[in-house]
């Protein structure tokens, strides 16, 4: 008994410094770890939106509007990004929160970049007039698209374009839009490795 009792007490502690040997790498390799690269993109963006089957005579365009998106680098080139947007008129306002990946590439020391995102939008309506429709709605969305940046200064990169078909629903109808975005991007954390090229 003395004996089976002796090796559990040994097979435990042989255990523990086991766990311990292999955990001295890591404490060591503390000083190497960075915070991983996130780009943090704000600016300008337009949207146009398909309206007509809400009473518009025609597409409602939303100049007033602004974009905001959150990209964190998993693996060379992929990112999963956040992004968020808010347009208005007097007779619109369209408000879009979106997740998804992204994957960006260089060619000749421009880079370009593509996404696919997914999430909710919310759409008001400024002037009801004589509809029974509710003044606000919320539904799905989704965007597809990409643009363009242009390196500018150390960690600050200009997005002259970024296109995006953005589906959204909203009233029991599905809206085809399109929104066009530009600003500025800063970069954080780690230093940006060479994304893959052409």
């Amino acid at each position: 008994m003395k004996i089976l009792r002796a090796f559990v007490v040994h097979k435990n502690a042989l255990l523990l410094f086991l766990a311990f040997c292999s955990l001295c790498p890591l404490a060591s390799a503390q000083k190497e770890f960075h915070l991983p690269e996130v780009d943090i993109f704000g600016g300008y963006s337009y949207l146009r939106f398909a309206g007509s089957s809400l009473g518009f005579p025609s597409a409602v365009n939303l100049y007033d509007g602004g974009n905001v998106e959150v990209a964190v680098h998993v693996y060379q080139g992929f990112s999963v990004v956040a992004d968020a947007s808010a347009h208005y008129s007097k007779d619109l306002q369209e408000y879009n929160l979106l997740i998804g990946g992204q994957y960006k590439f260089d060619v000749k020391g421009l880079h370009f970049y593509g996404h696919a995102l997914g999430g909710k939008a919310r759409t008001r309506l400024g002037n009801i007039g004589t509809s029974q429709i509710e003044p606000s709605n919320l539904g799905g969305a989704a965007a597809i698209g990409g643009g363009l940046e242009l390196p500018w200064k150390d960690r600050i990169i200009l997005r002259p374009v970024q296109a995006d078909y953005l589906l959204s629903g909203a009233f029991s109808n599905k809206f085809n839009n399109i929104r066009i975005s530009t600003g500025i991007v800063f970069q954080l954390g780690k230093r940006p490795t060479k994304t893959p090229g052409l």
